[in-house]
């Protein structure tokens, strides 16, 4: 290949998010690297913006409100796509068996 620098794709990614501080700071962070599509606050969204949009990876909190604890469903159209879960828990929280693995946050005070 001479010359040719070909552009690496930037993932398209998810964030679930019910915080909305933490929310800009996750967007903050990952548009340095990833296409951030959509951000989301709630399950019910999460579930619904996955089928419309098809990210490659979502990043959401473990404990979204209105999301069921057995999501994702790794049998439907959404078993491609790359989970991570971020806790502020300190023990194990089981990510690992719902997802890609689990992005542990430092505790900051929310208002």
């Amino acid at each position: 290949m001479t010359g040719v620098t070909r552009q690496r794709e930037r993932p398209r990614v998810l964030i679930a998010e019910d915080h909305e501080s933490v929310a800009r700071q996750l967007r903050s962070l990952l548009e340095v690297e990833c296409d951030v599509i959509d951000v989301v606050s709630d399950g019910k969204s999460l579930v619904a913006v996955v089928e419309s949009l098809k990210p490659e990876v979502i990043v959401s909190d473990i404990s979204m409100p209105g999301l069921d604890p057995a999501w994702p469903p790794r049998a439907s159209s959404s078993k491609d796509i790359r989970y991570l879960w971020e806790t502020g828990a300190r023990e194990n929280t089981g990510a690992d068996a719902r997802g890609d693995g689990d992005l542990p946050v430092p505790s900051v005070k929310l208002q």
